[in-house]
């Protein structure tokens, strides 16, 4: 009885020690084979290296503070994922090790990831580029390819040359731009002439700003290509004004291609300016047209008028005279010579000034120029003048018109009449309908209508029945408004005996 407790007790102390064991070993063991989903753990800097607590050589490396050993002890735990070699063999002077199997290239990657600040031997970015290659992922190869360069690898240049030949029969044009620059940084050549086809379609499709980048590479500058596909900076100016993504980006997009055709010395025609600036107007982005104003100035490029006269309109819109009066006079500095219509928005902006004689002072102006006054700028100001309630003023711009040879038409006359009805000045109103058979022309039925508003309201109804006879005199057919208007004035059942006398429908 006493023997069979003892050998009782001895199997339940070894029962105990085994659980012990097997619940120590069970992380070291699943340690050391991470599935290919999990992110290996960061690692510490030399000197305080450790990866899991059952990796010797790790822990050695760590022991003697050498990143060499280190390093290499890593790669003989990473190249054990998923029972592969994925890195390189782990020991000094051991060659090229295997190429990465592609399966494993995402958790190799990962793992190599965590080497940043050591001093990995070019064979580990071989392996990842080959691998890469392999798989036909570009970006992959970029990813890899870029980093070996900056780190002065040497790399094969001759199969990037091969990948950009394929990218370019498949016409693959974003595969192409990194074939083409990676096999151009590991120091091989391309024909000018393919580079220039796919520069052309790249901007077709990138902005210019996007795509200086690899200008820089490919061009040693984004003004190499510039000067080598002579003649072409108005169609890429296009290219970007058009392409745009957004609007502000395409301004930027002309104004950075602009500014590197400056740089590097190229002769800027005047459309070059002209695209940018009418972008910048278009946006409202009146710095930028400042900017590049004072650059065609600083070049020797004289701005055609037409030019000009936009600026000089898109600030008149304001109806601020001060700004606008301050681009004519630079305009006039850098040689402009004005026209009709830069006087046109001009007058524009001074009929908005609070002063009433900033209008005359620029009419002057524009007689004294020597450029005729249009009409059509005499119209704009008696409107205005008009509608402001300057009736005196509306009146002496038909004057001044009458001074500087200028007919005035139907809408001169409609705009006056209209203007003395307005405010209540029918004898006013009169008096200019007088004067519309003095300039030889004839009253449409637009100007009748307001002359039998006025006569209505004056509570004339002979001079409505007079009004209606002289329409008819002059071949002019009363519209459903003037016999709208008559039966307020007349009545009803008078308008259509009127109407039966003259052989019309009454409507």
């Amino acid at each position: 009885r006493i023997h069979r407790g003892r050998w009782c007790s001895i199997q339940a102390r070894g029962a105990i020690l085994s659980c012990a064991i097997l619940l120590s070993v069970a992380p070291w063991r699943h340690s050391l084979r991470p599935s290919e989903s999990s992110v290996p753990p960061p690692l510490q800097p030399p000197g305080r290296w450790s990866w899991s607590p059952d990796s010797r050589s790790s822990r050695r490396a760590a022991k003697q503070e050498d990143s060499r050993d280190a390093e290499l002890a890593f790669g003989d735990v990473t190249a054990k994922v998923n029972g592969r070699r994925t890195m390189h063999q782990g020991t000094s002077g051991s060659g090229s090790g295997p190429a990465v199997n592609v399966k494993d290239k995402v958790v190799a990657g990962g793992w190599f990831s965590q080497l940043q600040g050591l001093d990995v031997d070019a064979q580990a970015f071989k392996t990842l580029v080959d691998s890469s290659l392999k798989s036909g992922d570009f970006r992959e190869v970029d990813r890899w390819a870029t980093q070996a360069l900056e780190d002065g690898v040497e790399l094969e240049a001759s199969k990037f040359l091969v990948q950009f030949q394929q990218a370019l029969d498949k016409q693959d044009v974003a595969a192409a731009k990194v074939w083409s620059r990676l096999a151009i940084q590991a120091g091989s050549t391309i024909e000018e002439a393919v580079l220039t086809d796919l520069t052309w379609q790249l901007i077709e499709e990138e902005s210019w700003v996007e795509l200086r980048p690899w200008l820089t590479i490919v061009w040693k500058g984004p003004g190499e290509f510039m000067q080598r596909s002579a003649g072409s900076l108005n169609r890429l100016l296009r290219l970007a004004n058009l392409t745009s993504s957004g609007a502000l980006d395409g301004l930027a997009d002309v104004e950075v291609a602009l500014e590197d055709a400056l740089n590097v010395g190229m002769e800027v025609d005047v459309e070059c300016f002209n695209i940018v600036i009418f972008k910048a107007l278009e946006l409202h982005e009146m710095d930028s047209v400042s900017r590049w104003f004072q650059r065609a100035f600083e070049c020797g490029t004289v701005l055609p008028t037409t030019t000009i006269n936009r600026i000089i309109l898109q600030v008149a819109k304001t109806d601020e005279l001060g700004p606008t009066e301050v681009w004519f006079a630079r305009a006039s500095d850098a040689g402009f010579a004005p026209n009709t219509f830069t006087f046109k928005y001009m007058l524009h902006a001074a009929s908005h000034d609070p002063d009433p004689k900033a209008a005359v002072r620029w009419f002057n102006c524009c007689v004294d120029s020597g450029v005729k006054p249009d009409l059509s700028m005499i119209n704009n100001l008696i409107a205005i003048a008009a509608k402001a309630g300057r009736w005196s003023e509306a009146e002496d711009w038909f004057e001044e018109a009458r001074k500087a040879d200028v007919q005035p038409d139907l809408r001169t006359f409609r705009l006056l009449i209209t203007a003395a009805a307005t405010f209540g000045n029918f004898a006013g109103a009169e008096k200019w309908f007088a004067r519309i058979a003095d300039a030889l022309l004839v009253p449409d039925v637009a100007i009748f209508n307001t002359m039998l508003s006025t006569a209505m309201k004056s509570a004339r109804p002979w001079r409505v029945e007079e009004l209606f006879w002289r329409m008819l005199d002059l071949n002019v057919m009363p519209d459903e408004l003037s016999l709208r208007t008559m039966r307020f004035s007349l009545g009803r059942q008078k308008v259509a005996e009127l109407c039966r006398e003259a052989s019309i429908d009454p409507l």
